[in-house]
């Protein structure tokens, strides 16, 4: 090998090995936010149902529970196929997504509805999945038995028993369609419909006015085979031209089984008497640690509206972090929801098919929150209360101690003066919305724009931000911190991230013009001692034949030349 190739490839090996001292000179070390197992893994935790035993035409509840194994939001999709013993499909529906934060697990609950579905044998099979992924199936058996007869039962209230008659469903009633009269009153609303578990003691309010000029005494007497449920109401004063809430005692006895109790009410003044429906539910109570949810709906019958009231209690002994409550309401009585008016008032609304959804956060063991609504119509027929059902329940557990989570960051690496964005998403995995105050805090000479911004993140759902960070042309390869300032409610949170700067590769510079001509001499000796030696001796050994040969040639010639002169110059 020549020397100049060898000097060649040394100046090639040291700008690799400059390179490399370049690099080597950086701390590459992974910081602890950069988690190169990030990832969203959903998991099916269980698939369970109320009662495994239906009777036909109640509805079916279903419980999923599906976590988030990961670290990463996932938006998670839970479908339920329902199959007869011919194995022929009967019946499906699907939850509403449900979005998870890293960690997080929720229990999604919803009913189907059994009506019209023989008796038999049935199967029901859940598939979750995310980003198109199967995360897992599960099935369950269930039965759908027949209805039962009405029958009376002997339950235990006070020092004696009382006698009830259950019925298997709700019966045919028709509600009154405008106030009831009754010797000069009007009953202006009532309660309508409520579901009870054994044990419970509630209040009956009922609104009636007089009109009249005169005091009047009214009386409201529970009537019919279940009458013990309810006390009665003796000689109630009424003020002339006063509108006042008349209270029925409610007490459910210990023991009472579930099933429809229906329970009209006569309300008399003087000799007038009118009478109007009511029906009560006795539901099985909520498994322990369970959220035990209740609706009660009463009828104004002056402004021609619906009034529903959702109960909610904590049966357990933890507090419930989140949970959401979805509501579909009948197209029948809701019209168009731009008409209802939400005393609670939800978080977010599909106006489309009429659903609507609240979120409720720390519900404390056994504590009861209320939602409260109002619809622009009422039914006529009692059975389309009594049937409806919640669209689904979704109970999230705790998340750890922090709201809002900052996710999926992109953190790029710059060399000396150069700027470059860090986008990130901010992840609201709380129940309620909320607006985040942040501040960005870098090394003091460094570009950071904006250093401060706020954002509105809704709940359980993220926002995408993003900054400018520029490097100094001072700065020296290295890791720097940046620190992201969280205000959101009375709640202040930090987080670190690091940028590093890195050197710029070494280039490797060409050597100098006598160097570059150096290496090519190198390789092209040859030719060069060719053209140098060996083509002026190939020259002048063709001068020398070529002359040997034609010297008596050139001796004439000259000679006639000479004689040409001499003659001229005579």
């Amino acid at each position: 090998m020549s020397g100049c190739m060898q000097f060649r490839n040394f100046a090639l090996l040291l700008a690799i090995a400059l390179v490399v001292a370049s690099f080597s000179a950086v701390d590459f070390t992974i910081p602890a936010f950069l988690d190169v197992n990030n990832n969203a893994t959903i998991v099916l935790g269980g698939f369970s149902m109320g009662s495994q035993s239906i009777t036909a035409g109640a509805p079916a509840s279903f419980i999923t529970v599906i976590s988030n194994a990961g670290n990463l939001i996932a938006e998670a999709r839970a479908d339920v196929r329902i199959y007869d013993a011919g194995n022929n499909l009967i019946g499906n529906f699907s939850y509403a997504n449900a979005t998870l934060a890293g960690g997080e697990t929720q229990t999604l609950i919803k009913s189907w509805d059994t009506s019209g579905v023989p008796t038999g044998t049935y199967t029901a099979f859940v598939n979750v999945s995310y980003d198109g992924t199967s995360a897992g199936e599960g099935n369950i058996t269930f039965t759908i038995a027949p209805r039962q007869a009405p029958s009376h039962v002997s339950v235990r209230k006070g020092e004696g028993n009382i006698s009830l008659a259950v019925l298997p469903e709700a019966p045919e009633a028709t509600l009154p369609a405008q106030p009831l009269e009754a010797g000069g009153l009007r009953l202006l609303r009532y309660p309508v419909f409520g579901e009870f578990v054994a044990g419970d003691n509630e209040l009956f309010f009922s609104i009636i006015e007089n009109p009249g000029d005169d005091v009047v005494q009214v009386s409201i007497i529970p009537s019919g085979p279940s009458a013990g449920l309810a006390s009665p109401t003796f000689n109630y004063s009424l003020a002339p031209h006063q509108k006042s809430s008349v209270v029925v005692p409610i007490q459910i006895p210990e023991g009472t089984p579930p099933g429809f109790y229906f329970l009209p009410f006569e309300l008399s003044v003087g000799n007038s008497t009118i009478s109007y429906p009511s029906l009560i539910q006795v539901v099985s109570p909520a498994a322990e640690g369970e959220l035990m949810v209740q609706r009660r709906i009463s009828l104004d019958l002056e402004k021609n509206s619906s009034f529903i009231v959702l109960q909610l209690a904590n049966t357990g002994t933890k507090a419930l972090a989140h949970v959401q409550v979805y509501e579909e309401i009948p197209k029948s009585l809701a019209g168009n929801l731009n008409d209802v008016l939400f005393t609670t008032e939800p978080n977010r609304i599909w106006l489309e098919d009429s659903r609507v959804r609240w979120d409720l956060e720390n519900i404390l063991p056994g504590e009861t929150r209320a939602i409260i609504y109002q619809l622009p119509s009422i039914s006529h027929d009692l059975s389309e209360y009594s049937s409806w059902q919640l669209a689904q329940l979704v109970v999230i557990e705790p998340l750890g101690d922090k709201e809002i989570l900052i996710q999926d960051m992109s953190i790029p690496s710059l060399m000396a003066g150069e700027q470059k964005r860090i986008a990130f998403k901010i992840f609201n995995a709380g129940a309620v919305d909320r607006t985040v105050d942040m501040d960005v805090l870098g090394p003091g000479n460094w570009l950071i724009a904006p250093n401060s911004f706020s954002v509105l993140v809704p709940a359980r759902e993220s926002r995408e931000v993003s900054f400018a960070a520029g490097s100094p042309l001072s700065a020296v390869p290295a890791a720097y911190p940046i620190t992201l300032s969280l205000r959101y409610g009375d709640t202040a949170d930090q987080k670190t991230i690091f940028l590093v700067v890195s050197e710029p590769p070494v280039l490797v510079a060409p050597p100098p013009l006598g160097v570059q001509l150096f290496a090519w001499l190198g390789d092209n000796i040859q030719i060069l001692l060719f053209f140098a030696i060996g083509l002026p001796l190939g020259a002048f050994a063709f001068h020398i034949t070529y002359k040997r040969t034609q010297a008596p040639k050139y001796s004439e010639e000259r000679m006639d030349y000479m004689k040409m002169v001499r003659r001229m110059f005579k």
